[in-house]
Order: structure tokens, then C-alpha cells, then sequence
């Protein structure tokens, strides 16, 4: 009885310091950016006979490739408006021209607003970010692309994810730990019984 009494005790411990901590300190906001695909429209030019040529809008492009990025706010708050320092928007930059722009929302809605290609780079802001949303462009650019992010946040932490196949396993790997713990503490709770 006392062991369990040690458990519950040290288990409301950490709660009750977890949400002090979450008093006391600050919002954490936090933008992730991953370059999810980047691939040449046209491989090895010169393994088929002939010339393979790709235009977009009567223009021809001499190495086109199709790349994919997602921005998303990792934070447990909103990113808002106000944080963009001056109003000055958030910029991808790819580090090749971008001909063609396109932009979606998590549930593959199209986004009307708050983008724009400019040259090499894809803005984006100031606008709302709510936590969790995740927001993915494509973009059809002529040349190898390369992925920058500048950004003038008042407050908010940047950075580039890791591949979100390896989160998502050390996300299971956790759960799985902590359900492990779980049915120890039940079996050693149903032994002192």
C-alpha cells in the first residue's frame, strides 16, 4: 500500500511541474520545414535518342524539376499575424526559378491567399498560423533546388524537421514504453494485493 502511495505521490509530483512550468515560462511557438521530394521531370537526357523538351506556357525550361515543401507550426500555440516582424513574410528560398506555384492545406484544400513566388523565392505572410496546420507547396522550378528558409519571427523558434517517417517511429517506440510501464506497474500493483 505504501509503494502505491509512493507512485501516486511522485506521479502528481510531475504533473503538478508540468503545468507550473507551463504557468511560468512563455509560449514555445515553433515552425518546422521539410523539402519532402524534389524530382527532375526529365532523367538522364541522354539515354533516349533524340530531344526531350519540357515548356511551360511556350516557355522551354532546361532542367525542370518538381519540388515539394510543407511548412508546419510544431507549437503548442498559434502563430499569429503580429508576429511576423514588420509584416514581413516568411521566405522559401529553392535557389532556382520557379515557373509554377501551387499551395495546399492539410486536407488538400487549395489556398487562395497569402503566398507568392518571387524569382527563386516562395513567400508566405504575415497570416495566421493555428497550431498543428501544415501547409505544403509545389512548386515546378528550372533547375536543381536546394531549400532555405528566411524568416523574420518576433518569438518564434525555426527549423529544419527531420524526416517525419523517423518521428513518427520514435513516436510509436514511446507509446510503446509507456505501455510497457504500465503493465508492469498493474502486475506489481496486483501482486501486493
Amino acid at each position: 500500500m505504501t509503494l502505491i502511495l509512493a507512485v501516486a505521490a511522485i506521479l502528481l509530483t510531475i504533473a503538478g511541474l508540468y503545468y507550473a512550468r507551463r504557468a511560468l515560462f512563455p509560449p514555445k511557438r515553433r515552425l518546422s520545414y521539410y523539402q519532402e521530394s524534389s524530382s527532375p521531370l526529365v532523367n538522364a537526357a541522354g539515354a533516349l535518342p533524340g530531344t526531350i523538351q519540357v515548356t511551360r506556357n511556350g516557355v522551354a525550361l532546361s532542367d525542370p524539376h518538381l519540388v515539394v515543401i510543407w511548412i508546419k507550426n510544431t507549437g503548442r500555440h498559434a502563430i499569429a499575424s503580429d508576429l511576423f516582424d514588420q509584416g514581413r513574410p516568411l521566405e522559401v528560398d529553392l535557389h532556382a526559378p520557379i515557373v509554377e506555384l501551387a499551395a495546399a492545406d492539410e486536407d488538400g484544400a487549395a489556398l487562395a491567399t497569402g503566398y507568392a513566388a518571387l524569382g527563386t523565392k516562395i513567400t508566405y505572410g504575415p497570416e495566421l498560423i493555428p497550431s498543428g496546420r501544415k501547409i505544403t507547396f509545389t512548386a515546378l522550378v528550372d533547375g536543381d533546388p536546394s531549400v532555405s528558409l528566411h524568416d523574420y519571427f518576433i518569438d518564434v523558434q525555426v527549423k529544419l524537421s527531420s524526416d517525419p517517417l523517423a518521428s513518427s517511429l520514435r513516436s510509436v517506440a514511446l507509446s510503446a514504453g509507456a505501455a510497457v510501464a504500465a503493465a508492469l506497474f498493474t502486475l506489481v500493483q496486483s501482486l501486493l494485493s
